[in-house]
């Protein structure tokens, strides 16, 4: 007869049976099918312990083996306090800039960050490389675009951080849209109290103190600008009355009169100034000044008189403008502003319009601008800057070089070798003229002489 024990042995082996058929298809298998399978989780354990190994290992034998920092061509930068040195000759030379660096290997560096630790026992040389270099070079893709673009400030324009500022330089900004047409023009007064109208990239002066009331600016006040602003535009020809023949001189009879030399005719719509040689045509601005200089009356004379009459040469050409143009006030928000293409084959810069850059009042050492005066400003785009290329000679031969970066400063480069190594090439320098360089704070030679 079956005991109790056998009873629930045979009732648990029967319960076992049905549960492996249901579950695993297999009522008589070896091992419960609803037994935890701690396989999985032990093979993960030991994944993760050889992981950490293997991690602790690297951690061991790269910051005592690692011989990455050694190679030539490396910047080596300390952990701890950033320190930077290139290792010649055995010794660590301490180096203060990239620049440096660059023209020190002769091209492109390969950084490495090693631990105070690793550098121990290494022993130390005297800095080498250019004091004053820069660390911070334009990319390549900083090099060939925007405009260089002068401003002044006015008494008008809402400037309030910085009153003292009067010019701001702008280089790598798109050009302005509002640009002086042909018919606009400004009127400004030089330092010495000269005053200019500035007209299609010129700047023409006014020889006589009455020249703008003759010409139709007399309400308007002139723009007092810097004389270094005022330098960016090329001279053009004075805003002076001709010679004009004086005394009693007769002339051939016109239109039924009596005339003298130096007389001065009109249609209505063309002007003339009767010379030795006949009726020679005048624009309305050369009319203006020159009647106004002589104080001579003008007589009206028909068509038919005019077409009968001796002609002589015509004065219509002689690069001021042919209508006094429209001289406009400062507006509020914007300046005025002188604007280099900065690029190849420009041979003028325009006048335009343009709202005042923010942030131009201070110089805070971020790349973004800087103070090169009291009175002066210039701004370049972190990462960008301009290879300037300057001909010495008249045919172009000889040039030199200069790298702005950044902080606005102009660095001479002492030939292609120090061009090369800081991975630029001279095609890429272009020419700007020298009064937009004057405007820069001179930076250190950069030479590779001596350095390596």
């Amino acid at each position: 007869m079956q005991s109790r024990r056998d009873q629930v042995e045979a009732q648990s082996y029967m319960h076992q049976r049905l549960v492996g058929a249901l579950v695993a298809a297999e009522p008589d298998g070896l091992e419960n099918p609803t037994r935890r399978d701690l396989r999985g989780i032990m093979a993960s354990i030991m994944v993760a312990l050889l992981a950490l190994g293997i991690v602790a290992l690297y951690a061991v034998f790269s910051a005592r083996g690692s011989t990455a920092w050694q190679q030539a061509g490396t910047l080596i930068v300390n952990k701890e306090d950033g320190s930077r040195y290139l290792l010649r000759d055995g010794m660590l030379r301490p180096v203060e800039n990239l620049a440096s660096a660059r023209l020190v290997v002769g091209g492109s560096v390969t950084t490495a960050s090693v631990k105070a630790k690793t550098l121990e026992g290494v022993p130390r040389g005297e800095p080498i490389g250019v004091p004053g270099a820069p660390d911070s070079l334009p990319t390549l893709a900083g090099l060939s675009t925007g405009v260089w673009r002068v401003c002044v400030t006015t008494p008008v324009t809402n400037y309030p951080t910085s009153p003292t500022v009067s010019m701001v330089t702008d280089i790598g900004e798109e050009p302005a849209v509002d640009r002086f047409q042909a018919e606009e023009g400004l009127l400004v007064t030089a330092p010495d109290r000269s005053v200019y109208l500035l007209w299609q990239g010129q700047s023409l002066e006014l020889a006589e103190p009455w020249v703008a009331d003759v010409l139709g600016w007399g309400a308007i006040s002139p723009l007092t600008v810097p004389a270094d602003w005022l330098d960016l535009i090329p001279a053009g020809p004075a805003l002076a009355p001709a010679e004009v023949a004086k005394g009693k001189v007769k002339g051939p009879t016109i239109d039924g009169q009596p005339t003298r030399i130096g007389d001065f005719f009109s249609t209505g719509s063309t002007y003339y100034v009767l010379t030795k040689m006949g009726l020679s045509a005048l624009t309305q601005t050369q009319y203006l000044l020159d009647s106004a200089a002589s104080g001579r009356p003008t007589s009206t004379i028909s068509a038919a008189a005019l077409a009968a009459a001796q002609k002589g040469p015509s004065s219509t050409d002689d690069g001021i403008p042919a209508v006094p143009p429209t001289v406009a006030a400062p507006s509020v928000g914007s300046a005025p502003c002188i604007e280099y293409p900065g690029e190849f084959n420009a041979d003028r810069a325009d006048l335009v319009r343009a709202p005042l850059p923010s942030g131009a009042h201070v110089g805070n050492g971020s790349g973004q601008e800087t103070i090169t005066d009291p009175t002066q400003a210039v701004r370049v785009a972190p990462g960008t800057g301009r290879l300037v290329g300057i001909s010495l000679a008249e045919d172009g031969s000889n040039p030199s070089y200069l790298l702005v970066n950044d902080s606005g400063t102009a660095y001479p480069l002492a030939g292609e070798d120090a061009i090369k190594a800081l991975g630029y090439s001279a095609e890429q320098a272009v020419p700007v003229p020298p009064a937009y360089l004057r405007l820069l704070r001179e930076g250190t030679l950069l030479s590779t002489s001596g350095l390596r």
